[in-house]
């Protein structure tokens, strides 16, 4: 009988130890996953920060001055100036950059040009370089043309948990900072394009450009009768019609995986360049 004791825990303790190592191993599994991420991460902003500082040249970024009604109007000095032959030689796909005062949003803007998937979504998960992953990058989808000449243009990015990418838009949800800060400046190889804020919206997963036909009056007057049964802030001297040209910008909301958040601007310049 004690020798059978002796056995049955020699067994269990095997088992612990088993148990222990497995444990251990799936930690460091865990660990190795997470620190790897993590790099790729910083590295990814690094790439992006370096490609900044070679292609943005002479950007100035002045407080907006305010109009004789004491509205804020763009500065002109706050609009990137971009050296595009210095961008394609990382990537042709870049066919745009975009910058949002007050916000981390200071980014080149992909579009796939070698897919016949109008809703391809490559650069979701793909950096400028090509590394597949997070943080992927700024993107449109090849259904938008890349000047930005589209009713609706909209462009997509991850919201990272440390506000690059998408990720500092969130602060658009705040009533205070959303009034503040009031425009997007979109700059192409042949433009410049000034967007004023119309509104914050936590909308739907539903894909717009698929959703909608933003040539077809009817379909474009539903988007904005769906925007307006959406919680969100408003600027309301910003009127938003069928004639518009809008810019939507569309993130994922970390706490909500079926919700998106938007913020719509309106096109008020568009500047030769």
């Amino acid at each position: 009988m004690e020798k059978m004791k002796r056995e049955r825990r020699k067994r269990d303790e095997k088992r612990r130890v088993y148990v222990s190592v497995l444990l251990i191993l799936v930690m460091l599994f865990c660990l190795g996953r997470a620190g790897w991420q993590t790099y790729k991460n910083v590295h990814a902003q690094g790439v992006y920060e370096e490609i900044k500082e070679q292609s943005i040249e002479g950007m100035e970024v002045t407080e907006a001055e305010e109009t004789e009604a004491g509205q804020q109007s763009y500065d002109e000095a706050e609009i990137p100036s971009v050296d595009f032959e210095k961008l394609w030689e990382t990537n042709t796909d870049v066919c745009a950059w975009i910058y949002v005062p007050g916000t981390e949003v200071d980014y080149p803007i992909l579009r796939n040009a070698d897919t016949s998937d109008m809703h391809d979504s490559y650069y979701l998960n793909h950096t400028i370089e090509g590394v597949a992953g997070l943080p992927g990058s700024i993107y449109i989808e090849p259904c938008n043309v890349g000047d930005f000449t589209d009713s609706n243009t909209v462009v997509y990015g991850h919201s990272m948990k440390n506000r690059t990418m998408f990720g500092s838009l969130r602060e658009f949800m705040d009533a205070e900072f959303f009034e503040e800060h009031p425009y997007i400046y979109v700059v192409t190889p042949e433009k410049s394009l000034v967007y004023e804020i119309a509104r914050q919206a936590v909308y739907d997963d539903r894909h717009i450009m698929a959703t909608y036909d933003f040539e077809d009056e009817g379909d474009y007057e539903a988007f904005l009768e769906s925007l307006s049964e959406q919680e969100g802030n408003i600027r309301e001297e910003v009127p938003v019609t069928t004639d518009s040209r809008l810019i939507t910008l569309s993130t994922c909301m970390s706490n909500d995986s079926d919700s998106r958040l938007l913020i719509i601007g309106v096109l008020t310049e568009e500047l030769e360049r």
